[in-house]
């Protein structure tokens, strides 16, 4: 796991936070999992997501889903490669 976000964040608050991460990705796999060539800067999204969310002072009770509905407001592109030809 990239440790970018997580530097964000007091190593004091870093576990929970760390916690809402795993609990979150988890929601986003079982929905739709992300592909290989995506996963780790969707991964990264969603900790930086996170890391923003608690500099904001969002309840722990609300990060997961919060960071959820942040995550899938801010989509990646949905620009499809031109076809060869």
């Amino acid at each position: 796991m990239n440790m970018s976000w997580q530097g964000r964040i007091p190593g004091i608050h870093r576990d929970r936070i760390i916690l809402a991460h795993q609990k979150a990705w988890q929601e986003i796999e079982a929905r739709a999992p992300i592909g290989a060539l995506n996963y780790q800067a969707e991964n990264d999204r969603l900790g930086y997501i996170l890391a923003e969310l608690w500099q904001a002072q969002v309840p722990d009770s609300e990060l997961v889903a919060s960071a959820i509905r942040r995550f899938d407001a801010a989509g990646p592109s949905k620009i499809k490669p031109d076809k060869p030809g």
